[in-house]
């Protein structure tokens, strides 16, 4: 069962990447407030940036009853797809036929969430078969955060390198699992001329359970 909480707001990643810690810590002090008066057992975020912070509550919390309310938080903050893949999802009955599929690892996800092997299982899920790797998947796409309104020409040339890469990669589409990277592909695509469209990996198993 999937419960709506009232009272939350944003997860605080921005003001973190833009140093503004008190920012920061009111977000977190009224998501902890919010989700301590709910019982379920996870968290879960569809945008990786956003599930980073949550994972780390407790960081921003220094001490006191709200740190432990926050460390509460962090220990059940998850990726949508780390429960798709907990919940052993089912395979759509015919895989989705949108062609190859490149997969991105977010930074958020990779680095700081340290989740590589459910979106790709996600992915395979809806389609059928592995995803592409996009290549270079270390390394970050440019958005960052802020840092692609911080520093444009090096973002640009990080976002730039992503879409040469999902051209050489011959895919049909390209996934990736948070909001910030996504946007900053498919504006690199655009200024190529490409139509290459980016997803969410679970939008792709959305579309393959919509078909059957």
């Amino acid at each position: 069962m999937v419960v709506d909480v009232p009272g939350q707001t944003c997860c605080g990643a921005l003001a973190l990447h833009c140093g503004n810690r008190r920012g920061l810590t009111t977000c977190v002090e009224r998501n902890v407030h919010a989700f301590s008066g709910v019982n379920v057992d996870f968290i879960v975020s569809t945008a990786a940036g956003c599930g980073a912070i949550l994972k780390e509550y407790d960081t921003v919390i220094e001490s006191g009853r709200l740190r432990e309310n926050a460390r509460a938080v962090a220990t059940r903050a998850r990726d949508i797809t780390e429960i798709l893949c907990t919940l052993d999802i089912e395979a759509p009955p015919r895989p989705l036929q949108w062609g190859s599929v490149a997969y991105h690892d977010a930074c958020h996800l990779l680095h700081a969430a340290k989740v590589s092997l459910p979106p790709r299982t996600v992915v395979e899920t809806a389609i059928g078969r592995p995803a592409i790797d996009l290549g270079e998947n270390a390394l970050c796409c440019g958005s960052a955060g802020s840092y692609n309104l911080e520093h444009p020409r090096f973002a640009r040339l990080l976002g730039d390198r992503k879409a040469e890469l999902a051209v050489l990669s011959g895919a049909d589409v390209v996934a990736v699992g948070n909001v910030g990277c996504a946007l900053q592909i498919e504006l690199a695509l655009a200024r190529r001329g490409v139509a290459l469209p980016v997803v969410h990996p679970v939008e792709l198993l959305a579309e393959a359970y919509l078909q059957a």
